[in-house]
């Protein structure tokens, strides 16, 4: 058939081969649909080649330009770079900047180059603020911390060993809410020290004639020792056998004695003795299931009257 070229005009719509293009009475164009719901309705995929302007796009799969994908029904951008201001993004946004010497990894974002946060100067591996060994800022390097601000902890909890090294600051260094059953170590302290704990043993016996005590005053399994407590100081007791209920008493098979004391006749756990002004001069732990074992208490200075 010959080229041709001439105008229609469309009054009920109109349908070519089938479903293939229909022009329904509403002006509703139909691509691979008979049910065309818009004014061009394609079922099926389309190219077009030159330049496409859109106000609006709704996507429910998944769009692929050039190297950005943009899957509609999980809300994921992917690309290989980005690039631009973040500013506008709302509080719920998580943006992640890779650039060279950055690695993502299943865990996290990692590099082996130094990092710093709020300023230009990288002399630590992380470093916030200024250099802190000319100026006000935080650097830690292979786990020293420096700071030549003011350093704040607070809300510290643990039930192991608290180790902390390699810190130096040149202003104040406040640490509060420590709470830890293991070890704080360091070469001064300062502050209220009244619930620290003077002294602890951790208890264990020989068969059931004798406690055996391990702790300060150089004791190691010793039998039935004499204690030494100061007034005004707290103490521990530790007994995790599982058996024979330590006590404090008043004398050797006398009651118990339960001023300052928690967790008295212990014999799975922790017996603490906060020793108050107006104990007595002498005190008796003794078990309370075998009275053989037991020793004497001593508590000093000597109760005396003005």
């Amino acid at each position: 058939m010959a080229n041709r070229i001439k105008s229609f005009s469309f009054r009920s719509g109109v349908q070519v081969d089938n479903d293939n293009f229909v022009v329904n009475p509403n002006g509703l164009v139909g691509i691979g649909t008979t049910l065309p719901s818009e004014v061009l309705d394609v079922r099926g995929n389309t190219k077009v080649v030159g330049h496409l302007t859109a106000t609006d796009a709704s996507v429910s799969g998944i769009v692929t330009v050039g190297s950005i994908t943009i899957n509609g029904s999980t809300g994921t951008i992917s690309a290989t770079t980005f690039s631009g201001s973040a500013g506008n993004f709302g509080d719920q946004a998580v943006v992640a900047i890779a650039t060279d010497g950055f690695i993502a990894g299943a865990t996290g974002l990692t590099t082996t180059s130094n990092l710093g946060v709020n300023t230009t100067s990288t002399a630590f591996e992380l470093q916030v603020g200024s250099d802190p060994t000319t100026a006000t800022g935080f650097g830690v390097t292979e786990g020293n911390i420096t700071a030549s601000g003011n350093l704040k902890i607070s809300g510290i909890s643990t039930t192991a060993t608290l180790v902390v090294t390699g810190l130096s600051t040149t202003k104040d260094f406040e640490v509060t809410g420590v709470s830890t059953v293991g070890v704080v170590t360091g070469a001064t302290y300062f502050g209220d020290a009244s619930d620290i704990t003077s002294g602890k043993w951790t208890l264990g016996a020989v068969g059931s004639s004798h406690y055996q005590f391990t702790g300060p005053g150089g004791l190691n399994a010793t039998a039935d020792p004499v204690i030494y407590l100061a007034r005004g100081q707290s103490y521990e007791f530790v007994n995790n056998m599982g058996a024979h209920p330590f006590e404090i008493r008043s004398s050797n098979g006398g009651s118990a004695f339960s001023t300052g004391v928690t967790n008295n006749a212990v014999s799975n756990g922790t017996l603490r003795f906060d020793v108050p002004y107006s104990a007595p001069n002498s005190l008796y732990y003794q078990c309370t299931s075998h009275a053989g074992m037991g020793g004497t208490i001593v508590v000093y200075p000597n109760l005396f009257t003005v």
